[in-house]
């Protein structure tokens, strides 16, 4: 997620980049830190990050197809084309497999 690269020699300094990965982690992680801000910090937030249109960058989760704003009540977990039962995986693969079988029988 992260890239280290020698900018100096003596003494050896490192710059630090996000690679591809880590640029896509960004928005996981403003949207984890204003989830602290809200529950876990009542003097306010400690860090804000700020959009290149000068505003406090707010994260919104959004469907693709309709727009509509996802939360916990409007989302499903089924089973995905990667889905499979294997060590370590157990208890998720019997509970996907019983939505599975829920879903099927509607």
């Amino acid at each position: 997620m992260v890239s280290a690269e020698v900018y100096r020699e003596r003494p050896v300094r490192h710059r630090y980049r996000l690679t591809e990965s880590g640029q896509e982690l960004v928005p996981v992680l403003i949207a984890i830190t204003r989830w602290g801000d809200r529950w876990r910090a009542p003097e306010g937030p400690p860090i804000v990050f700020r959009h290149d249109c000068g505003e406090i960058a707010a994260m919104r989760l959004r469907c693709d197809a309709c727009g509509e704003e996802v939360d916990a009540a409007s989302v499903t977990a089924l089973p995905g084309p990667g889905g499979r039962c294997a060590e370590g995986t157990i208890v998720v693969a019997e509970r996907l497999a019983a939505g599975e079988a829920e879903e099927s029988a509607r």
